[in-house]
This record gives C-alpha cells, sequence and structure tokens, in this order.
C-alpha cells in the first residue's frame, strides 16, 4: 500500500466502490486490509468490498471481477449510473479548470512576478495572505479581461 494517507489524500476512500489489494501474498496485507476496512467510507446504500488479489497467479480475480459486475447491477437497478456519471464528470470538469486556471495564473505570475511581490507584501506586513489572495485574483481577472478583449481586437500585447 505504501503511505497510507496516499489513498486519502487522492479522495479514493470517498468514491471507491470495490477496492482490490493486490499482492495478497505479501506481508502487512492483512494490516493493509483491516486499515482499508477502519477508512473506507461506506454508502448508505451499499458496502465498499475490499477484495484481497495476487494478479501474478491470477487469485481472487474472479472475486474481483464479480463484486464489479455486482455492484454494476446495482448502479443499474438503484438508477444511480446516470448519477455517478454525471458525478465524475463533474470532478473531471473541474479538475480541468483548475489545471487551466493554474496554467493561466503562472503564465500571468511570469509577466507581472505577482506571488512574490505578493508574498513580501505580507512579509513586511502590509496585508494578509487572505486580502491578498483576493487581490491577487481582481488583478488576474482584470488581467485576462484586458488580454482576451486585445486579443479580439487584434492586438497581441498582454500588458494592461
Amino acid at each position: 500500500m505504501g503511505d497510507d494517507i496516499q489513498a486519502e489524500k487522492a479522495g479514493i476512500m470517498e468514491v471507491a466502490d470495490v477496492i482490490a489489494v493486490n499482492k495478497s501474498d505479501h506481508d502487512g496485507v492483512t494490516e493493509t486490509i483491516k486499515y482499508l476496512k477502519s477508512r473506507v467510507v461506506q454508502n448508505k446504500n451499499h458496502d465498499t468490498q475490499i477484495i484481497s488479489t495476487i494478479a501474478a497467479t491470477g487469485s481472487g480475480i474472479e472475486e474481483l471481477l464479480t463484486a464489479v459486475d455486482e455492484h454494476y447491477d446495482w448502479l443499474l437497478r438503484s438508477g444511480r449510473v446516470g448519477e455517478q456519471q454525471r458525478e465524475h464528470l463533474k470532478s473531471e470538469l473541474l479538475d480541468l479548470v483548475k489545471q487551466k486556471f493554474k496554467e493561466e495564473f503562472e503564465r500571468y505570475d511570469q509577466q507581472k512576478n505577482v506571488v512574490d511581490l505578493s508574498a513580501e507584501a505580507i512579509l513586511s506586513s502590509d496585508t494578509d495572505p487572505y486580502s491578498e489572495a483576493e487581490n491577487l485574483l481582481r488583478d488576474f481577472m482584470e488581467w485576462r479581461a484586458y488580454v482576451n478583449e486585445n486579443r479580439s481586437s487584434g492586438d497581441r500585447s498582454e500588458q494592461p
């Protein structure tokens, strides 16, 4: 399992319907499964199944496939397939928006060096992190509006 916290940081405990613990012939698997059972967030409509597997030998693979099939059948019967697809799509879209925003903000920061300037302002007690974050966001949005406006008019400068 490696770092126990990695699964929790990735949000797996909240969304997993079936968990496969591979290499179940290795030491520590019993503790790993106990840990997962204590941390997994159970849905009130069904339990998250934890299946032990050994992929190299095929052990547990049939049980894993059965668990996945049973869960999918439950999703179909309960009408949750569309709901889960929608939730996964929303999550994926939010991740894409965050990534795009981050890329655009980093481009803005490369041109303006705003993060360093903001950090200096915070360190000199001229402002607090929350106010400075709001200022950065406001200034970034104004910069983006200016860039977009000038792109549509044919001006390629990115300096507001």
